[in-house]
């Protein structure tokens, strides 16, 4: 399935989106992680085009989205943008497939939206952050820079951050993540405030943890939590919860996955997203 860049203009800001198939009154809406960028669903949505009007969002400060001046990169204004994008896209429904980052934002979306959205996937986030985190920082801090003198360089960092999926995908990945620079060097394209140096786990205070937890709970359409075995990200035990506060939601474990589930067993998350969202 063909695909197509666009870009449309959401609260003051030009944000780029990718879309396969006519384009309907449903759709299927792919929501990526920090740092990353809409360009990390095309495998999958080239899979599921031929069944769904399929639409993957860069955020605003990623991909080829406009950054924004005042910084203003809370789950809550990525909220808003989402909002407004399906507005303007005339969707009366959606299923939203959210990976890390993504995944809070499809969370927030559809605690406060109910009425537009259909089903959620959620990949491998959740209210809290596991321990692991530190070590998974640390990792990526030895070979995290702003510039690099060859693409090489951007494919190590992403390698430290998925240490499971394939080097040729990554590779695939890292062209779109980054921009060339006149002397022939790579920065990313992200917002410099995700590509400097990886911050430290911030500590969850009592009062955050919980309004991200009463997000979950105001979440009412059915649920896919879809966790890598081998997350650095998403402890068990919290996805368990996440399934006993909401009243419709499941969990996946993918054997062999770390965090970019997507990425890492490709083949399994195709399966269970087609078997959740009806695709088969």
């Amino acid at each position: 399935m063909e695909q197509q860049d666009k870009f449309i203009t959401i609260n003051g800001l030009r944000l780029h989106y990718i879309e396969w198939g006519k384009p309907a009154k449903e759709a299927i809406i792919l929501l990526h992680g920090y740092n990353n960028c809409a360009a990390t669903w095309i495998p999958f949505a080239r899979k599921i085009a031929d069944k769904r009007y399929v639409v993957a969002l860069d955020f605003r400060g990623h991909g080829d989205s406009q950054w924004s001046e005042e910084k203003l990169y809370k789950n809550k204004h990525l909220a808003a943008d989402l909002a407004v994008f399906i507005e303007a896209l005339n969707l009366e429904k959606v299923s939203i497939v959210g990976h890390s980052m993504g995944g809070n934002v499809a969370l927030k979306f559809a605690a406060t939206h109910p009425e537009k959205v259909t089903r959620l996937v959620v990949v491998d986030i959740g209210p809290e952050m596991s321990h692991k985190v530190e070590t998974r920082a640390a990792r990526m801090r030895l070979v995290q820079k702003n510039i690099y003198p060859t693409l090489d360089g951007t494919v190590a960092y992403l390698e430290a951050a998925d240490p499971y999926a394939s080097r040729e995908l990554l590779m695939q990945e890292a062209a779109y993540f980054t921009r060339r620079l006149p002397d022939g060097r790579f920065t990313w394209k992200q917002h410099q405030m995700f590509t400097g140096e990886t911050p430290k786990k911030k500590v969850e205070t009592p009062a955050s943890s919980e309004e991200k937890w009463q997000t979950v709970r105001q979440v009412k359409c059915p649920v896919l939590i879809l966790r890598g075995g081998e997350s650095d990200i998403l402890d068990e035990d919290v996805a368990q919860k996440m399934v006993a506060v909401m009243p419709d939601a499941r969990l996946i474990n993918i054997a062999g996955a770390g965090h970019y589930v997507h990425r890492d067993r490709p083949e399994q998350f195709e399966k269970e997203v087609r078997d959740f969202l009806g695709l088969a």
